[in-house]
């Protein structure tokens, strides 16, 4: 399955594969295990990069990051960075204030709740006229499946929804899309790249990616875009990179 003379490239989904209730360390080491080989480590994550805990980027000496599907960075170098379009923050702000269903933002530096920025929800409109372009928001989550709600459209974005919230993205990204452009600048074959997932918005990384793992609680459903499924959650990704890279 695994060409032993090839250079891969690996992308992790963080919440619920990498970690679930922490990075284990046979998670850890198996990271650096492979990395060691020469293989790339990719985290891509449904976070911001400003949503991004602090054991995820102490899990491994990444060589890039694909944050909330529209920011790709590798070795410190922007390769892409596309916000949310201004009008729709505006539209999620009018979206909570009908039905109260509190959202978060989501940037590149920070992230803002919306118990933080209650305090400007009265002219939230001017707010962003004036500090858009430092917000810097590449995708936003709202606590709630919207999918039934006929006026959860955002300009310019497109809905993924869990069964208790809703991730919104640019319109024309998902976690596959980094990956190409990745890829493309590394001179990776698709067929020499390995995704790690477990949930819905994994889905088109791992129909993408040459090798897909998902793990042990992923849907059933998942089984038809899946090369291999652990036999853990938590010792997962150790698991499947012991598997692929150091098994006979």
């Amino acid at each position: 399955m695994i060409d032993k003379t090839a250079k891969y490239c690996l992308f992790f989904d963080y919440d619920g594969t990498l970690s679930y209730n922490g990075v284990s360390e046979e998670n850890k080491a198996a990271l650096k295990k492979v990395q060691e080989l020469g293989h790339y480590l990719i985290l891509n994550t449904g976070r911001s990069k400003g949503f991004i805990p602090e054991e995820a980027w102490a899990a491994a000496d990444w060589d890039g990051i694909i944050a909330g599907t529209s920011y790709v960075e590798f070795q410190n170098t922007v390769l892409c960075n596309q916000g949310v379009p201004k009008e729709a923050l505006i539209q999620v702000q009018r979206f909570y204030e009908r039905y109260k269903i509190p959202y978060r933002l989501e940037g590149v530096k920070t992230h803002y709740a919306t118990a933080d920025i209650c305090k400007i929800t009265d002219n939230f409109a001017a707010y962003l006229d004036r500090n858009y372009d430092k917000m810097e928001i590449t995708k936003f989550t709202v606590y709630q499946n919207i999918s039934a709600y006929q006026d959860a459209d955002f300009t310019g974005c497109c809905n993924i929804y869990h069964p208790t919230y809703t991730e919104t993205v640019p319109k024309g990204f998902d976690k596959a899309t980094g990956i190409r452009l990745l890829c493309e600048k590394l001179g990776i074959p698709r067929e020499h790249t390995i995704s790690f997932g477990d949930s819905e918005n994994d889905i088109e990384m791992l129909r993408y990616t040459g090798i897909s793992v998902i793990m042990k609680n992923a849907p059933t459903e998942f089984d038809q875009f899946a090369t291999m499924r652990t036999q853990s959650d938590t010792d997962g990704v150790a698991q499947a990179i012991n598997q692929l890279f150091f098994e006979r």
